[in-house]
């Protein structure tokens, strides 16, 4: 980067510091010699004292841009036209939902739900635990690992996966998970 682009930069970080506390002062006032419709779209900067700065800056974007009457308005006017060009894009762009078609969201039929709900309540009263249990953290990552590990083995496998094995897996990690945090060895 050049020297000139370099304090150029400086400068409206400068610019935009004097703005934030006060100094400067943005305006919607095109220069009386400038009639573009673009100047809509941007805000003139100018001391208290009514000193113009040799910068404007972009209504879109917040950019501040460099403007001196003597160079003309070219630079800018593009500008506004290409922020024009990307707002109006923003709005045309697919939202992530539109990316997933409905063959690929799960639905759980309401028995299914049932069948859950129901051994969600015969675990809290088989163990004795009380029912906020199946809100707390702990049982939602016990729910994770079993739909991972349904995930990696299949439905078929997972049901040949013996169960004595899985709670003593289930254990070891409750166990270090405890030892994490409560920071003991």
């Amino acid at each position: 980067m050049s020297n000139s682009k370099r304090d150029l930069e400086r400068k409206k970080k400068e610019e935009l510091e004097k703005l934030k506390k006060g100094e400067l002062k943005s305006i919607s006032e095109a220069p009386s010699s400038s009639h573009g419709s673009f100047w809509e779209q941007l805000l003139r900067i100018k001391y208290l004292n009514g000193e113009y700065e040799p910068f404007v800056q972009c209504r879109l974007c917040n950019e501040l841009l460099s403007y001196v009457m003597v160079n003309g308005t070219t630079s800018i006017s593009t500008h506004v036209k290409n922020c024009l060009e990307k707002s109006s894009k923003i709005g045309k762009n697919k939202t992530l939902d539109s990316y997933l078609s409905k063959s690929n969201v799960v639905s759980v039929a309401g028995d299914e739900k049932r069948s859950i709900t129901i051994a969600c309540a015969k675990m809290c009263s088989f163990d004795m635990r009380p029912y906020t249990i199946v809100k707390g953290s702990g049982f939602l990552l016990l729910c994770q690992n079993l739909i991972d590990l349904g995930y990696r083995y299949g439905a078929e496998n997972l049901v040949n996966l013996q169960l004595g094995q899985f709670y003593l897996i289930q254990q070891m990690f409750l166990v270090r998970f405890h030892k994490l945090l409560t920071n003991t060895e």
